[in-house]
């Protein structure tokens, strides 16, 4: 059987690169990046808005289909069209689609329902592609209402693990607010006993200034007892000075009185020695 180059399947709607190569059309799909396809055998990368611009390889998709439909033909049994799947309209025909309850869209190559999931290469396809495409043993295929309970059963675990976080959370978050509250009443005891540290340092404040107020009268005081001071001590320096005055007059004065109680004794003494002259 011809092999896609990545998945080692059966090439499922082969499209021929520029380069020569063919490609698996669902692995296209996968390689088919921002608009850039990197060509898994020469590493070739090639521009492609979309898939539709890479063409099909049709020669070899029909030696394809020849080959499974030699292995497909046990499997119609196992898996056949549902009366719910729809067909496109043929030949200018417009026919009614009736959707099936369950379903992930219309096949844009075979016109029907998708209502089956390939797990191997993880898509949607309808009947014909599992029969055509996705045969059992290349391909595990399983009911789209299976996939659907199993992503609902893993949406439930997840919800009920996203429930087990947010109850702890929601644990987490009642212990943080009974933290806060406490936190909250220290905060406010705290805050009662600055407000009382406070009144009590504006009392002291008051008696301080009080205290500086008498301080600085009793400074002035001071001041001003010292200018008074220091004036009696310049008037006493002064009244001294005059005393001494005084005194160094009286002592001149004496001086002078003895000067001339000197002179006084000299005349006599003259007078004498003159009187005695004479008797002679």
């Amino acid at each position: 059987m011809l092999e896609s180059y990545i998945t080692t399947t059966e090439l499922h709607r082969p499209r021929c690169l520029l380069c020569g190569h063919t490609l698996c059309g669902v692995c296209a799909t996968r390689l088919l990046i921002n608009g850039k396809l990197r060509c898994p055998v020469c590493q070739q990368i090639y521009k492609y808005d979309n898939l539709n611009k890479i063409s099909i390889n049709h020669e070899l998709e029909d030696v394809i289909e020849t080959l499974v439909s030699a292995s497909t033909l046990t499997l119609t049994e196992k898996i056949a069209p549902t009366s719910d799947q729809a067909t496109v309209p043929k030949d200018g025909l417009k026919i009614t689609l009736t959707a099936p309850k369950l379903n992930y869209g219309i096949c844009d190559w075979h016109g029907l329902f998708k209502v089956h999931h390939c797990l191997t290469h993880d898509i949607f396809i309808c009947s014909e592609c599992a029969l055509s495409y996705h045969f059992e043993g290349n391909c595990s295929c399983v009911p789209i209402e299976k996939v659907l309970n199993d992503r609902k059963s893993d949406l439930s675990m997840k919800i009920d693990s996203h429930m087990s976080d947010l109850q702890e959370t929601c644990r987490q978050v009642q212990e943080s607010d009974r933290q806060f509250e406490w936190y909250f009443n220290i905060l406010n005891e705290t805050e009662l006993k600055i407000e009382n540290k406070i009144e009590n340092l504006q009392s002291d404040v008051k008696t301080i200034k009080q205290q500086m107020k008498i301080h600085q009268n009793l400074s002035s005081k001071y001041k001003k007892l010292v200018s008074e001071y220091e004036d009696r001590q310049k008037q006493t320096q002064h009244i001294k000075n005059q005393i001494q005055s005084i005194s160094t007059f009286q002592e001149l004065d004496n001086e002078v009185q003895l000067m001339n109680s000197t002179e006084c004794e000299a005349q006599d003494r003259n007078k004498q020695v003159i009187d005695t002259l004479k008797q002679q």
